[in-house]
């Protein structure tokens, strides 16, 4: 296997932007697109505080999972990690990633069957997200990028 970030900031516009318009290797990999720096995930590091982490390598206390009510199934296969860690850390918890924890994602096994429907599903997720977690302002430069792009 290979390398895959699993913990991301809170995505903005400008990380639409990069989604729209990929740029080279090093902008792609940087904190302007919502990833932490590859040396925070060496093994021997201490966990580090994230904003979110990819669904796929969530562990999350159960009384958590209680009191957040869990993934909002408004959403569908894109979005919900986001929305989730946002309603966790607005409830006071705080997200963590343990760079010596090793998983294993076969990416893109659940929407590798149907790609066109899982570009709709994952514009219908952000313009959700964009809705319920962003500003009417956000949400309208949110748009007028994905009608640019």
């Amino acid at each position: 296997g290979r390398f895959q970030h699993s913990a991301f900031t809170f995505p903005g516009v400008a990380q639409l932007a990069f989604d729209l318009w990929p740029l080279p290797g090093r902008l792609y990999d940087s904190r302007l697109n919502g990833r932490y720096a590859r040396r925070q995930y060496q093994p021997n590091n201490a966990p580090f505080e994230v904003d979110f982490i990819l669904g796929a390598a969530m562990l999350v206390r159960r009384d958590v999972a209680d009191r957040t009510d869990g993934f909002d199934e408004d959403f569908h296969m894109y979005c919900e990690e986001i929305d989730w860690c946002r309603r966790i850390r607005k409830a006071g918890w705080r997200i963590y990633t343990v760079p010596a924890a090793e998983i294993v994602h076969y990416g893109g096994s659940s929407t590798g069957q149907v790609p066109a429907r899982s570009v709709v599903n994952l514009w219908a997720s952000r313009s959700q997200l964009y809705r319920r977690h962003h500003g009417p302002l956000r949400l309208a430069m949110a748009r007028l990028l994905v009608q640019m792009g």
